[in-house]
């Protein structure tokens, strides 16, 4: 009978007659966890990075990345230049063969001249996507590593022990 009203006894005080403290520590673990969540967020979200990179090196200025913006953005001003450069020469030569003026010249030079400037002018847009590319890419893929650690403090040691028992030991630091 004693160990009955014993076993009891303990039983009744085993389980939990305060479920509001259950409930205050699961609060402070999900709170907890959310609190690890915003640690672990990005700060730059890359979505918004590509999104911006419809301006060549507005993505990069978002990252952080000022050196580059001028860079993509004036390699892009740049060949949008030359394209509309092979293009007013290409309309020259072929408003030439269209008018009276073609007596004067040899119709088949002027011909080769316009297949050359369109050509040209093909190869630089191909180029212009190119860097367009490249700058969204580079958005995308700096808007994921705006948080990486690239501190001082990663680093690979070894080390050797003057004990009278030789050891050796490799230590990586994060």
């Amino acid at each position: 009978m004693k160990y009955l009203l014993g076993t009891i006894f303990v039983f009744l005080f085993s389980l939990n007659l305060y479920p509001e403290e259950t409930d205050s520590l699961e609060k402070k673990t999900v709170d907890r966890v959310i609190e690890e969540v915003n640690i672990t967020s990005l700060q730059k979200k890359p979505w918004v990075a590509m999104s911006l990179s419809i301006i060549p090196g507005a993505g990069q200025i978002y990252n952080e990345d000022y050196w580059k913006a001028p860079l993509l953005f004036g390699s892009a001003l740049g060949l949008a230049y030359a394209i509309s450069s092979w293009q007013s020469n290409f309309n020259q030569m072929q408003s030439l063969l269209d008018s009276d003026e073609i007596e004067n010249y040899n119709a088949e030079q002027v011909k080769l001249r316009m297949e050359y400037y369109r050509d040209q002018r093909d190869q630089t847009a191909v180029y212009l996507a190119i860097i367009y590319v490249i700058s969204i890419l580079d958005a995308y893929a700096g808007a994921h590593l705006f948080d990486f650690d690239t501190s001082n403090d990663l680093s690979l040691n070894f080390s050797f022990s003057s004990q009278a028992i030789p050891q050796m030991g490799l230590r990586l630091r994060f």
